[in-house]
């Protein structure tokens, strides 16, 4: 009998979508053990949707009742093997196993394709699958030491093919034709050149897909086959299990979660990371309008501030019709770029007019792709893009390892949770950010917080995580960071780069009132500071101080840190 399963609290860079129908309705806590089958959505011109096979949690970390609900492949980013849901919302997810960056071949003779049923997988894979859906098809990759690395089809699909969900799913239901007509605003191929003159909605990160799907035979005729052949599938009440080949040919590294299934085979769940092909340059060009002031980088659509929980319920089918006045909201969980970074050229082009009123002989349609466009009544589409950088960034390393030093010490630290000043303290649920204004550092029954909270000055973003050390209240306050754009090393791989901030712990009084009139005084000192935490007076509570270094390998990166500091502030050494 296998072992209990561990539910562990959500990442920071989890989906916070909410959605509706039955997933919220549904008893208990449901896990996502796997998805299956596909069938036509029956509203025209929208996403195929998906059988996901879940199973209810039980306390004692046992699995229970099966139960299958369908769910738009767009989608599918929020329902990752081993996220735990309850009413709707993620809670958690399954502890797995890790594998690590490992070399693979795409090239044919490195890897085949293979359905659960052969696979072994009824009896072997422990979260469990029902007989109707072994006809389900993975890529089996070999390794070396006689090694191989199973992965579901339709996961290498939604996570491999380009790096949105968007892409996905306009070669699974509108193909090539119409993803080059949405994505591009002009497709002149020139000779010897790799250029795509993409839309400004289109970001960089799907450039090295987009330039195969345009220019190479092999990676075209992938696309083209893989929507022909579910467009022919589909029969009425019948799924189709998705065959999905490699996109690329040659060498090539992957990552992510799953298990070992036996001594020799890792389940692959959970995509986290893939290389690029290897090739020449390719030109970006973006089309910058002299009557338009915005940026021509294909940033339009970035989210500086961090990502809010969401509020709206999301129909978990996607089959709102294009021209529907309900906006369309998705999430794309972080990937993580291994190896070496194709190189891209950005140019520039200068076109008169502006990008919403072309001037006359300029009648090409311009709109973000993804948008609900059509009869031009659409909500249009909010994809919530995890950054690649989120996967190993700070706030990401130091939330895994508070939960990591409570179940390393639960003997002296224990309720481990985030806090807001409105929600206090929680020990469920994904972190939220505190946005620091005005009005966030006046006590809300003061005559002058109505006032403060007009200030129409961008709000500055904190994470606060708490946990209890020898019954002492300790908060540990970071600031929100935004990526930075490094180039790239000697080797040609990729750094991830963030801005640069200290942390702030402190100990604060039990009761809540009191801590909150701490933490509006932290508050204000982090606004006079620049918005920035100094070395300077923070708090009238005892408090310290921290950069971020060393970082040590494993997942807590910050556990010899953050113990020292502790042992620091408390007087007890761990």
């Amino acid at each position: 009998m296998s072992d209990p399963l561990k539910l562990l609290k959500p990442r920071v860079d989890a989906s916070r979508l909410r959605f509706k129908g039955t997933l919220s309705v549904a008893r208990g806590d449901l896990a996502v053990c796997w998805q299956g089958g596909l069938t036509k959505n029956p509203t025209p011109n929208t996403v195929p949707l998906t059988d996901v096979l879940f199973r209810t949690l039980h306390e004692d970390g046992k699995l229970g009742a099966y139960h299958i609900i369908p769910a738009a492949i767009s989608h599918l980013g929020s329902l990752r093997h081993g996220t735990v849901w309850r009413e709707g919302r993620l809670v958690g997810h399954l502890k797995m196993q890790t594998l690590p960056e490992t070399k693979v071949d795409f090239d044919r003779g490195g890897w085949r394709c293979i359905d659960a049923r052969a696979a072994g997988l009824q009896d072997q894979y422990r979260l469990g699958i029902t007989a109707k859906l072994l006809d389900s098809k993975l890529i089996e990759l070999f390794v070396a030491d006689g090694k191989s690395i199973l992965t579901p089809c339709l996961e290498f699909f939604t996570r491999c093919y380009g790096r949105s969900s968007e892409t996905s799913r306009l070669i699974a239901t509108l193909g090539l034709e119409e993803l080059r007509r949405q994505y591009f605003y002009e497709f002149d191929p020139a000779p010897n050149e790799l250029i795509l003159k993409l839309e400004r909605g289109v970001a960089n990160r799907e450039a090295p897909f987009l330039a195969h799907a345009m220019y190479d035979d092999y990676t075209k005729a992938r696309c083209n086959s893989l929507h022909q052949r579910l467009k022919a599938g589909f029969v009425p009440g019948e799924p189709t299990f998705l065959l999905v080949k490699p996109w690329f040919l040659g060498p090539a590294s992957i990552e992510g979660q799953g298990y070992w299934i036996n001594e020799h085979t890792f389940l692959l769940l959970n995509i986290d990371g893939l290389s690029d092909p290897l090739g020449p340059p390719i030109i970006v060009e973006r089309e910058h309008f002299s009557g338009d002031e915005a940026p021509p980088d294909g940033q339009y659509n970035k989210r500086h501030q961090p990502p809010q929980p969401s509020n709206d319920e999301i129909d978990l089918t996607d089959n709102e019709a294009p021209d529907s006045n309900t906006a369309r909201v998705l999430y794309t969980p972080p990937f993580k770029r291994l190896g070496i970074k194709r190189e891209l050229i950005r140019k520039i082009r200068v076109t008169p007019g502006r990008p919403s009123i072309p001037v006359d002989g300029h009648d090409r349609n311009s709109y973000a792709p993804g948008d609900g466009y059509g009869g031009g009544r659409g909500g249009g589409k909010g994809e919530y893009v995890s950054s690649d950088w989120m996967a190993e960034g700070t706030l990401a390393q130091l939330w895994q390892t508070c939960l990591r030093l409570e179940e390393n010490h639960p003997d002296r630290i224990s309720e481990v949770g985030w806090y807001t000043l409105k929600k206090g303290f929680q020990t469920e649920g994904i972190p939220e950010y505190q946005f620091l204004s005005a009005a966030a550092t006046q006590d809300p029954t003061q005559p002058n917080a109505t006032q403060a909270s007009k200030s129409k000055r961008a709000p500055k973003a904190v994470m606060i995580f708490r946990m209890t050390v020898e019954h002492a209240h300790i908060y540990i306050i970071e600031m929100y960071r935004r990526p930075r754009n490094k180039p790239s090393t000697a080797d040609g791989k990729t750094t991830v780069t963030e801005d640069s901030y200290r942390g702030l712990i402190v100990q604060l009084p039990a009761r809540r009132d009191a801590a909150n009139t701490q933490l509006r005084l932290i508050f204000k000192n982090i606004l006079r500071n620049n918005s920035r935490i100094r070395k300077t007076f923070m708090s009238d509570c005892p408090n310290v101080t921290f950069v971020h270094h060393p970082r040590e390998p494993g997942p807590a990166p910050f556990a010899t840190l953050l113990l020292t500091k502790l042992e620091k502030l408390i007087g007890s050494a761990f």
